[in-house]
């Protein structure tokens, strides 16, 4: 399943959290795509990927989760949430 994370930012935090949980929770592959996003607020993130993580543990998602078209400052904003 490929979400395409700037299509969520006007939708909002719990729009795009149902849709990770669901789509993780039915054992579906998700690539994470950050195309288009330069930069993204810490809370969006911990609201939604990290509310996942804790729910599920990061060893979990490790396995199901895939990042793609994240830059250094999007990047350093995952790792604060692992």
């Amino acid at each position: 399943m490929h979400i395409i994370v700037k299509n969520f930012l006007e939708l909002g935090r719990d729009v795009l959290y149902s849709n990770i949980k669901r789509n993780f929770e039915k054992g579906k592959k998700l690539v994470l795509d950050f195309r288009g996003i330069d930069e993204i607020d810490e809370e969006f993130l911990g609201e939604t990927l990290g509310r996942v993580i804790e729910e599920h543990n990061f060893q979990a998602i490790s396995t199901q989760i895939n990042f793609i078209n994240v830059n250094n400052d999007i990047k350093k904003s995952i790792k604060k949430l692992i």
